[in-house]
């Protein structure tokens, strides 16, 4: 049973530094594309920042996407590592 609770709290600490990591990734990433929004909107780049917006803004959805898939699937293992603790 002890070997059950340091295996659990293991994988309870890694999860919530990697939620940590991910949330404060997935905000780096909002302000990045905020950034270039603006400067489309304000037109000082012209073409090339709404090219640029355009071909971040995919990609920025896509990984974002991930990102949030990735935060619920550790949302679930922490969960289940606070259980096995009999922490919730």
């Amino acid at each position: 049973m002890e070997e059950q609770n340091l295996a659990a709290r293991d994988l309870l600490d890694a999860t919530l530094i990697k939620k940590d990591y991910a949330t404060v990734l997935l905000s780096v990433l909002g302000d990045d594309l905020e950034k270039i929004k603006q400067l489309s909107k304000e037109k000082k780049y012209g073409e090339l920042a709404y090219s640029v917006d355009t071909l971040i803004g995919k990609r920025h959805d896509a990984l974002i996407n991930l990102i949030h898939e990735n935060l619920n699937e550790i949302d679930e293992l922490a969960t289940e590592a606070q259980e096995v603790l009999g922490r919730e």
